[in-house]
């Protein structure tokens, strides 16, 4: 059987199995999941979901299903409770979501990976860093965003606004609407000194150095937020890049990420193109014990459309036969060009405007002129 080059796919087909090569590399195993789950699972954790909207049908026995909305989702219940076993798994799924563009649902493609259960600071390190190597894997130039969500979480907890102000608060925070941040924080009661604490999270540096300082700033004298400094701390010095910058902004969508947040970004995509963090509060949700969980996914759809695309035809070569031709005969022909390395299209005649790097006719086995 005839190895299959790289350079020969496209660059996403290219990019997929680096993925997978790099993950299997690091102990990641394969792990593959229906298109469909129960409907009622999905309403059981709807809260969990970016969107609230699942496109649902009724299967040949009348059960509701739902196609598949969030990958990790799913993941998570299939784990055992206890997480006595550390679980390092990789995908590469399809999910639906609501699309206002298509009136409708539409198919995303993910790639992505989890680990579950006894996860120690190095395995949380190590998801990170798979992450900037995800990234970096493109060949475009890149960003991975770290935060730790318990550094606005406790905050907010210590200050203590009305219920009524904490969407529009973390909204701002999201924004890095620092204006108004402040007029909010003042209409909800909150100190001056509160304000100042939060305003320090909203207009940090990105830099790795100088958000740490503005972190602790912030932080005073809050034991959760000192900690989730730290942590955020020693997870940066374990990955030593240049691409990494810390952003308190990251504010989760969805009610199951707790401590570190992960948001990546390649030259070319206007969209985030990866997202993830830690998910030990979903665990919990579904009753599987206090294990720790952290993960990301990757959306492909989003990096295609800053991915080159080959030139059409412009490196294959042309077999031309004649439609008398006895097929094994003209088989052989292309065999024997492939094991030449070349990529063959065997046609009656040559399409219109195409391009191509040899033109071969059958007869006479010669090149002809391009």
């Amino acid at each position: 059987m005839q190895r299959i080059e790289l350079p020969a796919l496209r660059p996403l087909e290219a990019l997929t199995l680096a993925l997978r090569r790099l993950y299997e590399q690091y102990g990641y195993a394969p792990y593959s999941m229906t298109h469909m789950e129960e409907y009622a699972f999905y309403m059981e954790n709807r809260n969990f979901l970016d969107q609230p909207e699942i496109a649902v049908f009724s299967d040949l026995d009348g059960r509701l299903m739902a196609l598949k909305p969030d990958v990790t989702l799913s993941i998570a219940r299939s784990i055992p409770p206890g997480g006595a076993e550390l679980r390092r798994l990789y995908y590469a799924e399809n999910v639906f979501r609501p699309s206002a563009q298509a009136g409708g649902f539409r198919e995303l493609s993910q790639m992505g990976l989890e680990c579950i259960g006894p996860v120690t600071e190095y395995a949380a390190a190590e998801v990170a860093f798979l992450a900037e190597r995800s990234l970096a894997a493109t060949g475009r130039d890149y960003a991975l965003e770290l935060s730790h969500l318990d550094l606005l979480g406790a905050l907010l907890e210590e200050l203590a606004p009305p219920p009524g102000a904490l969407a529009a608060l973390r909204a701002c925070v999201k924004q890095k609407n620092a204006h108004d941040l402040a007029q909010l924080a003042g209409e909800a009661g909150l100190s001056a000194a509160g304000t100042e604490r939060l305003l320090a999270l909203v207009s940090a540096p990105g830099t790795v150095d100088g958000a740490l300082r503005a972190a602790r700033r912030a932080a005073g004298d809050n034991a959760a937020m000192r900690r989730a400094a730290d942590a955020l701390d020693r997870l940066c010095g374990a990955l030593e890049s240049a691409h990494t910058r810390i952003e308190f902004s990251i504010v989760s969508d969805t009610a199951y990420y707790n401590g570190v947040a992960l948001r990546g970004y390649v030259e070319g995509a206007p969209m985030p193109v990866l997202r993830g963090g830690e998910y030990g509060k979903l665990l919990a949700r579904l009753g599987k014990g206090a294990q720790r969980a952290i993960g990301f996914a990757l959306y492909l759809g989003e990096l295609a459309r800053c991915l080159p695309e080959p030139e059409p035809d412009g490196g294959g070569t042309l077999l031309l036969y004649d439609a008398a031709d006895a097929p094994a005969h003209v088989r052989a022909a292309a065999a024997r060009l492939v094991a030449e390395g070349a990529r063959v299209t065997a046609l009656t005649e040559a399409p219109p405007g195409a391009r191509f790097a040899r033109v071969v006719r059958l007869e006479r086995e010669e090149e002809v002129p391009c």
